[in-house]
């Protein structure tokens, strides 16, 4: 996984076709955590990778702790997996929904980047290239 700030109010994070370890999915709960005063949402693209159940726990708590359970998310993924999981979480989360790819410009309005959508997909194409290496 990669992430990185995309302003002050946005957080992009990108996703290969693996989970994340552990201590890369810890590191980026701390940093959420540090950026979540400023933050209005966050941007998941994924090729079907994403956090195990502890790992979804872990980064719950942390934004409950924090008051800010309702984070809006925007996860973008072909892979009909990954939108079933995040139809499901959007059960106990309302602020998490999932997105097609062709359906970017919807996701940027999710989480209120409607303005700021050519700099996020920027962000997204320089961490998927960071990802390949």
């Amino acid at each position: 996984m990669a992430y990185a700030r995309c302003g002050h109010a946005h957080v992009v994070l990108v996703h290969g076709p693996d989970a994340p370890s552990d201590a890369e999915m810890h590191a980026y709960v701390q940093d959420l955590e540090r950026w979540l005063p400023e933050l209005v949402g966050i941007l998941v693209v994924t090729l079907g990778g994403g956090p195990s159940g502890r790992q979804r726990r872990e980064g719950n708590a942390m934004l409950a702790r924090n008051g800010r359970k309702g984070l809006r998310v925007a996860v973008v993924s072909d892979s009909l997996l990954a939108r079933g999981i995040v139809n499901a979480l959007n059960l106990f989360n309302p602020g998490i929904r999932s997105f097609r790819p062709d359906a970017m410009t919807a996701a940027h309005a999710h989480i209120g980047a409607a303005f700021d959508g050519p700099a996020m997909n920027y962000e997204v194409d320089r961490l998927r290239q960071r990802l390949r290496g």
